[in-house]
């Protein structure tokens, strides 16, 4: 902090203590008549009169930084120290501008009746009361005087942005631009002052966000302060969207119905170029995707519509969909839930793997060993994975293989082989399910399997593996969001469990886990009440 001593004390090997006693007692009102008993007295006086004059700029007129004697004000305010109510004028060489009374401890505060031109000046404070050849003045204060707005902060601009653009992934953006070399560049977020910079001697400037921002378009702004504390007009603002949060999955795949050949809805198709649609976040891009390869992108409108026209044919049988939308920040969601649509063979063409001729097998069939392996338990709403394996045939020429589902749902699948085909289905409800597996080929062979699936439950109960021979309770969550509501019976200690408002029924934990939920994405919630 810049500071100066505003009462010096008088000097002088004594003198001031002498000094100070017969100027005390020789104050009879607002005038004084020190006693001096000599001409040394005399002379001591005038030197102790010249030494104690002092002149300082006021701190309310120092703008900019403090103690540079630099400031933007014409007719700035001056202070300093005299003897007690001394008239005491301020000067700029034989130029009176101002004068003033100290009060009685010998301050006092000036300002120039007339305003000061920019640039530099010499000042001084004088005694307007010295009967002396020798008028006491205080040392020379030189005080700069600089009106000139800085000029204003050109060519901001966001680092780092995403292909040249104005969007971001950062929370913590960094914008540059130009202004005057050596001034302070305030930034702005809107209203908000984010921070403060330096031009350096090239003009330029660089500011990082010192605090995260939250996503959305933020305006971005400069100004120029200079050493003197003139404030420059505001740049024209820069538009940044800061985007960090991945965008929302892809939603409600589905077969456009120009490509859905009959019996429309079933997910069957024999359009080997199949347009598919759903809905994204707006002004994204989606990604189709088969199982693991790229098979189209798409726009998103404003709406939040799009749609993928397939380029290339699909081979005949199941085909796994999945979609992600990608932002402008190049931020990518996850995974849509999955589209399964078959595409069948065009009744009178030959089917992929054969000649198109009658099976040579025909009169001659064989049974086929025909394996499905997979999952015994389940959640509703939870895609589970199965695999089937025939065999049995040496060519397995035209293989189909139809599934029922055990819940009313069946799919037909061709593959080309018939090792380690992977097949997916997703139960919507509580319940025991009886999966039957049926597989032919163009020879006629044909075989069968069964799998049960015992167990698709949103709640049972579960041993409970720190308490042998209890139990807990078990909540299954869905892909989406899910809200379960539990009414725990404190009598009985029974739990009546519903999830998504569909009572799933009441059950009676023996250990001491209370309950678990396994959830597979979406937000969920789970509510109890006491009864």
């Amino acid at each position: 902090m810049f500071a100066r001593a505003l009462r010096p004390s008088l000097g002088g090997r004594g003198f001031a203590s002498r000094l100070s006693g017969r100027l005390a007692a020789g104050m009879p009102g607002r005038r004084f008549q020190p006693q001096l008993e000599s001409l040394e007295d005399r002379r001591l006086l005038t030197v102790a009169l010249a030494s104690h004059l002092s002149l300082y700029l006021a701190p309310t007129s120092d703008t900019g930084i403090f103690g540079d004697n630099l400031t933007n004000r014409t007719r700035p305010a001056f202070f300093g120290s005299a003897t007690p109510l001394e008239n005491v004028g301020l000067y700029e060489g034989s130029k009176l501008l101002g004068h003033a009374i100290t009060d009685e401890d010998g301050t006092f505060n000036v300002s120039p009746t007339a305003a000061l031109s920019d640039g530099e000046h010499a000042l001084i404070a004088m005694s307007l009361d010295a009967k002396t050849s020798a008028i006491p003045t205080s040392p020379t204060l030189l005080v700069g005087i600089d009106t000139t707005a800085p000029a204003t902060p050109a060519n901001l601009q966001l680092e780092g942005g995403i292909q040249g653009s104005n969007v971001t992934n950062q929370s913590k953006p960094t914008v540059s631009g130009l202004a005057d070399s050596g001034t302070f560049v305030s930034i702005f977020d809107g209203s908000v002052l984010l921070g403060t910079t330096v031009a350096d001697a090239q003009s330029h400037w660089q500011f990082t966000v010192p605090n995260d921002l939250s996503d959305g378009v933020h305006a971005f702004s400069a100004k120029s302060i200079d050493i003197a504390g003139n404030v420059s007009p505001s740049s024209q603002v820069l538009s940044v969207t800061v985007m960090t949060a991945a965008p929302a999955a892809p939603s409600e795949l589905a077969l456009a119905p120009a490509s859905d050949t009959n019996p429309v809805g079933d997910q069957h198709t024999t359009v080997l170029q199949p347009t598919i649609t759903g809905l994204a976040p707006a002004n994204t891009t989606v990604t189709l995707w088969d199982g693991g390869t790229n098979v189209g992108l798409s726009p998103v409108d404003g709406s939040g519509n799009w749609s993928v026209k397939i380029g290339n044919d699909l081979s005949v049988g199941t085909h796994t969909f999945t979609a992600t939308a990608t932002d402008l920040a190049n931020q990518t969601s996850v995974p849509s839930a999955p589209l399964l649509l078959v595409i069948d063979p065009v009744p009178g063409n030959p089917e992929p793997g054969t000649n198109g001729g009658p099976g040579s097998g025909e009169g001659q069939s064989k049974t086929l060993t025909v394996g499905v392996t997979g999952p015994d338990v389940g959640v509703p709403g939870q895609t589970l994975a199965f695999t089937l394996d025939v065999g049995g045939a040496a060519a397995l020429t035209g293989l189909a293989i139809q599934v029922h589902w055990g819940d009313g749902s069946s799919d037909t699948y061709y593959p080309n082989t018939g090792s380690n085909v992977p097949v997916t289905h997703l139960y919507s409800h509580n319940g025991t399910f009886h999966i039957q597996v049926d597989a032919h080929d163009q020879a006629a062979d044909h075989g069968t399997a069964e799998h049960l699936v015992d167990e698709v439950f949103a709640a049972a109960l579960e041993p409970d593996p720190n308490h042998p021979n209890k139990t807990f309770l078990f909540l299954g969550g869905t892909p989406g969001d899910d809200a379960f509501d539990l009414s725990v019976h404190k009598a009985t200690g029974a739990i009546d469990v519903w999830r998504n408002g569909v009572n799933e029924g009441s059950f009676m934990p023996t250990g001491g886990l209370g309950y678990l939920l396994f959830g597979q994405g979406g937000i969920d919630q789970v509510h109890e009440t006491i009864i």
